[in-house]
């Protein structure tokens, strides 16, 4: 099965795969991963597979964002974010290895001193000008430490140069990257934000379809059910590939479903020949309700599809209220009275509007939209 959702509560999918999985059959679920769901979920007898998307102009969009991150994990190969971000252990490169090895010739050099000396240094650092003193009077005394003290000097002293020189480097290629990256995000990431996000859905989709073609490869089925029209081209590619029987579930009228912004011509044209195709190759098409059916056998002079009713499984009304949830007792609504109740999306062309108007005018009607 292929749905373009996360099929975490999509009671139609669900309720279907339970019924085949009773029915005998082996039932996997292609969705889509988010944030609030797993990779691979075991559900009452069938599997769910969760594809995570990563569509191309994401990528550049991100990209953009800070692009010698991005560009520096390429060259080092790295693909993850988190092997990007990862802070360096200390003690780790050139660097970490000649502070290292400073710090050990200072401690074994201050080990030395106090022995002859029988002294105790006031900072930790042999060249720190409060130690000046106890180290020119150990250099006078012996000239075995004279040498190691002179060579120690000079290490550190390149050691200084090269510290101050890779503050430098760093404290520029800083303000360098600063500059690079709001460069990039004001003049490349919000021009391609205002080009790209506009087409979110079709690029996304690109990517569900590209990753779950590459997924329905390496896991082959016998039956390939798609979930709504934005599935379809999937399982007419599969069926030509290889050979399996196509089953396509409408849940609405997609050509025609509530839309804020309705579709262009040339969209809508598209749609319209991909669920044509559809409707001709599928096995068996199925749908929500007898007038949908009718509908699109008169579209595409096809057989009448098979109506499989958004239907909760029935259960015999007991006396009583279970939990002692009622919602008659909530509104103050007495038995004896009509209680006519809508539960699902409160929107447009949903007929909602009629149905106010037609109760409005009814004798001992409550109406309780949910």
């Amino acid at each position: 099965m292929f749905v373009f959702n996360n099929c975490a509560n999509d009671a139609r999918v669900l309720k279907e795969a339970k019924t085949l999985t009773e029915a005998g059959h082996i039932v996997e679920i292609v969705a889509l991963l988010d944030k609030k769901t797993v990779p691979d979920e075991e559900k009452e007898g069938f599997s769910i597979h969760r594809l995570a998307l990563n569509p191309v102009h994401l990528q550049l969009i991100r990209f953009f964002g800070n692009p010698l991150k991005f560009a520096l994990a390429y060259l080092k190969g790295s693909n993850s974010e988190t092997e990007i971000t990862a802070p360096k252990k200390r003690g780790r490169g050139l660097f970490g290895s000649v502070v290292m090895r400073m710090r050990i010739w200072n401690r074994k050099l201050r080990k030395k001193i106090i022995a002859n000396r029988q002294a105790q240094f006031e900072h930790p650092s042999l060249m720190h000008a409060d130690n000046r003193k106890l180290v020119l009077s150990a250099v006078f005394s012996s000239p075995a430490i004279l040498s190691q003290v002179l060579f120690f000097a000079v290490a550190y002293l390149v050691f200084r140069s090269y510290r101050l020189g890779r503050w430098v480097v760093i404290k520029s290629y800083r303000y360098i990257k600063i500059g690079i990256q709001r460069s990039a995000k004001f003049l490349i990431q919000k021009p391609l934000k205002w080009l790209l996000l506009p087409w979110h859905k079709y690029f996304t989709y690109h990517d569900f379809y590209r990753k779950a073609m590459s997924w329905s490869t390496l896991h082959p089925a016998d039956v390939y059910h798609c979930h709504d029209l934005n599935t379809l081209k999937i399982g007419i590619e599969l069926k030509r590939r290889q050979k399996a029987l196509l089953v396509y579930d409408s849940h609405e009228l997609y050509l025609h479903k509530n839309r804020i912004f309705k579709p262009g011509r040339i969209k809508q044209m598209i749609l319209e020949r991909i669920e044509r195709k559809g409707m001709n190759l599928a096995d068996t098409v199925i749908t929500v309700g007898a007038c949908i059916a009718e509908w699109m056998a008169e579209k595409y002079k096809v057989t009448t599809p098979t109506v499989i009713l958004n239907a909760p499984k029935f259960k015999e009304a007991n006396e009583g209220v279970k939990d002692g949830v009622s919602l008659r007792s909530a509104l103050n609504i007495p038995q004896e009275k009509f209680l006519l109740i809508y539960s699902g999306g409160i929107t447009f062309n949903r007929g909602l509007e009629n149905v106010i108007k037609a109760v409005s005018q009814i004798y001992d009607i409550f109406f309780v939209m949910l």
